[in-house]
């Protein structure tokens, strides 16, 4: 069974380990390696500060990912990122699952009516992902499509 556990510094090296992954960094946009120190600094406040959501997503109790969801441009939008790590996990579904939990926690805990999705125009298969779960395009600058989905 799939389930999500709110994240905490004694994650922050599996986190790390998913931000540093070479792939990952091609496929989000995320380009920089990023050093220890410097990513402990970064999780501490982003776990600290309010709207700001880190889950590290399990099954039987094994981490298989994280989800992600922090402040967007208007008070009641939350952007998203997921990531099903490591790649052997992928394609099996659970990333819907990790997904459908991530946003039963936005609609039971937060005011958060919009969740946005900001992908890489060259990762299709984050684009398909997000529009087969319901997300809709809206907007495109030349590196990026954000899709939305209305919790309302």
């Amino acid at each position: 069974m799939i389930t999500l556990k709110k994240a905490k510094m004694e994650d922050a090296a599996y986190i790390l380990t998913i931000r540093n992954d070479l792939e990952i960094r091609q496929s989000s946009g995320g380009s920089t390696f990023i050093q220890d120190d410097e990513h402990y600094i970064w999780l501490k406040n982003f776990l600290t500060r309010k709207n700001h959501f880190y889950f590290i997503a399990e099954l039987n109790n094994t981490p298989i990912g994280v989800v992600r969801f922090q402040p967007y441009n208007e008070i009641n939008q939350s952007e998203i990122s997921i990531t099903i790590y490591p790649q052997t996990n992928q394609k099996k579904g659970y990333g819907k699952t990790v997904l459908r939990l991530g946003i039963e926690f936005i609609r039971k805990n937060t005011e958060i009516n919009e969740i946005i999705a900001r992908v890489l125009k060259t990762n299709p298969l984050s684009i398909e992902f997000f529009k087969n779960n319901h997300f809709s395009p809206f907007f495109e600058d030349d590196q990026f499509i954000f899709l939305k989905l209305c919790l309302e």
